[in-house]
């Protein structure tokens, strides 16, 4: 009983740190692309800040998370600024989560709060609604020593009255374990 209690102590000292942290809450932090309009040759920016929690022994991942884009007026269409944040899930398989490189698929729902874009030229939509919306997208973790990355392409749709708003965030940054 004793021989085994220490072989999972020295166990769990020899596994490196970053990889006991997959298992730990994670702050997200990323920049990106925002691809709109119905042909996507328009793009904004993007910011995303999230907190994504593993579930133990699950292959998924809970994570809320939000961020704002910038979108400049495509064919059709007024300039806008989303702020936007909800609940989503990620999926990704179990065995993988202790993986260098680990596929994700994102599924999720939120509010998005549209207004219009400041110091964008006419026409610009002066109103501002929140209205709810829904996103899906695939990513991809990495691990970088005790640090992770992650980079993800979600498409956000949102129908407001009258109007339906959806943009595609390409979005890359870092994963900070606590």
């Amino acid at each position: 009983m004793m021989r085994r209690r220490l072989a999972l102590v020295l166990a769990c000292l020899a596994t490196p740190a970053a990889l006991r942290a997959q298992e730990e809450p994670q702050v997200l932090l990323g920049a990106g692309i925002a691809p709109h309009g119905a042909t996507g040759a328009t793009a904004g920016t993007a910011l995303v800040l999230g907190l994504r929690q593993p579930l133990v022994r699950s292959p998924l991942d809970v994570m809320l998370d939000g961020g704002t884009t910038s979108l400049p007026a495509a064919a059709g269409d007024t300039a806008r600024r989303v702020v936007w944040g909800g609940l989503s899930l990620v999926i990704g398989g179990s065995e993988t989560r202790r993986a260098a490189l680990r596929p994700v698929l994102l599924l999720g729902a939120g509010l998005y709060r549209l207004g219009p874009l400041s110091g964008a030229p006419a026409p610009v939509d002066t109103t501002t609604s929140w209205q709810v919306g829904a996103s899906a997208g695939v990513g991809v973790d990495a691990l970088l020593g005790a640090l992770g990355a992650f980079a993800s392409a979600r498409l956000h749709v949102v129908r407001g009255t009258g109007h339906t708003t959806t943009f595609a965030p390409v979005v890359a940054g870092l994963r900070l374990f606590f």
